[in-house]
């Protein structure tokens, strides 16, 4: 999903960094009518860019707008896709620990600019393996530990695993 940002970004890596994470950014004085008097824009890049406002280690807070995540106040270096995939798991354990099916998990993945490509189970397995990697680097786990963070329920897709894990969204 793409949303349009107005706002009066110059940096190139700020455009990238909102680009890659589905924001078009337009300037003011582009986004509206020369009749319509220009209202000043304050935005907060940190609180779009960044989820790091706990230190709880059991916390993983995910900004779904923003597609970015912090376990335990450490940010997670995910890709977008693999950012949407958290984001469905996250909603469902916010929903009351439930699994998230294969389906929910392939729409997060494929999105709306890629809707052609081809997913199947592998690359629903990958995305929760570079998730479960990231929890686990964020905290310091070995990396064979991220099952007990995300489990697998067969026959039905993947499950944040609560009380280990408290979810919250932002």
């Amino acid at each position: 999903m793409r949303f349009t940002l107005i706002a009066d970004v110059k940096s190139a890596v700020d455009l990238a960094a909102l680009a890659e994470r589905g924001f078009d950014v337009v300037p003011p004085d582009e986004a509206f009518m020369p009749s319509e008097p220009t209202r000043p824009i304050r935005l907060n890049m940190n609180r779009l860019m960044m989820v790091t406002e706990t230190s709880d280690p059991d916390v993983l807070e995910v900004n779904p707008m923003a597609l970015t995540a912090a376990f335990g106040g450490r940010a997670l270096q995910l890709e977008p896709r693999h950012a949407r995939v958290l984001n469905v798991l996250a909603r469902e354990a916010d929903d009351g620990g439930a699994a998230a099916t294969r389906d929910d998990l392939y729409r997060a993945l494929v999105g709306r600019d890629d809707a052609d490509a081809p997913i199947g189970d592998e690359q629903v397995d990958k995305a929760v393996s570079s998730i479960r990697g990231a929890l686990c680097e964020a905290r310091g786990l070995p990396r064979g530990a991220g099952t007990t963070l995300i489990a697998a329920v067969r026959g039905h897709g993947y499950r944040l695993v609560t009380p280990t894990v408290r979810v919250l969204i932002r």
